[in-house]
């Protein structure tokens, strides 16, 4: 060091005095508003940022100051608000506010569906249930449907049909779901239509007659209309047993019919009882007539216990386990 600048220092630095450490400094230019996408509000998002060293105003601008608001609701921030908090959160520089905006108005990035798109994607989800063939369904759309605004970013949509039966007036909650949570759900009803060929009785029968492929026909019927327990399948019509009279034309209910009788009572059987891998056999009698996968009480012959079994076929049954 020279002679010159050591003078230079000592001129500088009065006797008993220390030289204080410049403090590093942040600038922060508040901007009028902020639309955010994503779940939280940044530093960046509502001013820009400037340091001493670039790296370390990325840092700052990465801050996250709170989640943004939900869609539609705005929220101000004024700019000692902000710095204060950016305090709280750990900033050692110094602040400096620049810029003659003082507030900024903050909220979420948002986008809107039309009702009518989301009528297509209830449409669509619907369709995509359906199990008959296309040519035998008509859907009627609803008339309109509400708009609806949702945030812009990770929004997905989601179809729910509670409806067991999809005929008739069948309704679809089209619903928006962000984060793991539903921010929004429209309710959508549509009109369905299905026509499908459907098992009649040709002529009158009895109780007690089994319905063979020669009692029936198939007769066109709008689902919607037919009773919930309708017999709706020639091959699940064909075998069953009356159980009361069917009068000609008409249509089968489950309540009307029963799966005929493969096993009477006091019949000896083989009773098979399965745990995992392991299967036992016993021979029992059943106390009462039975029909395939019905469930019936059986003696087991060497035990004399009592159990439910489910009938497989005229001679076997397989213990219910609990």
């Amino acid at each position: 060091m020279t002679m010159a600048l050591v003078l230079l220092i000592a001129s500088l630095v009065k006797a008993g005095e220390t030289v204080a450490p410049v403090q590093a400094k942040v600038v922060l230019e508040l901007k009028s508003s902020a639309r955010v996408a994503g779940d939280w509000v940044l530093v960046r998002d509502v001013a820009g940022v400037t340091a001493d060293v670039a790296a370390r105003a990325e840092e700052i601008g990465a801050i996250r100051l709170g989640r943004v608001p939900m869609a539609g609701v705005e929220r101000i921030l004024t700019a000692q608000e902000l710095a204060n908090r950016m305090q709280k959160l750990g900033v050692t520089e110094e602040i400096v506010l620049s810029g003659t905006v003082t507030a900024v108005s903050v909220s979420a990035a948002v986008k809107t569906i039309r009702g009518d798109e989301l009528i297509k994607f209830g449409r669509a989800a619907l369709e995509k249930r359906i199990k008959w063939p296309a040519e035998q369904v008509h859907i009627e759309d609803p008339a309109s449907a509400r708009s609806v605004t949702i945030p812009e970013a990770g929004a997905e949509m989601r179809a729910e049909i509670g409806a067991r039966r999809l005929a008739g007036l069948v309704s679809v909650a089209v619903e928006v779901w962000v984060g793991g949570k539903r921010v929004t759900r429209v309710l959508l009803p549509y009109r369905v239509s299905v026509k499908i060929p459907v098992p009649h009785v040709v002529h009158a029968m009895t109780a007690g007659q089994t319905i063979t492929a020669g009692d029936i026909e198939e007769r066109e019927r709008e689902l919607s209309m037919l009773p919930d327990d309708a017999v709706l399948y020639r091959a699940d019509a064909e075998g069953l047993r009356t159980l009361r009279p069917l009068a000609e034309g008409a249509f089968i209910r489950r309540g009307e019919v029963a799966a005929p009788t493969v096993m009477k009572k006091g019949a000896q059987v083989l009773l098979v009882a399965k745990v995992g891998t392991v299967e036992a056999k016993a021979s029992a009698i059943t106390k009462e007539d039975g029909a395939t996968g019905q469930v019936i009480s059986v003696v087991n012959t060497s035990s004399k216990r009592t159990v439910k079994a489910r009938v497989l076929d005229s001679e076997t049954v397989e213990a219910e386990l609990q």
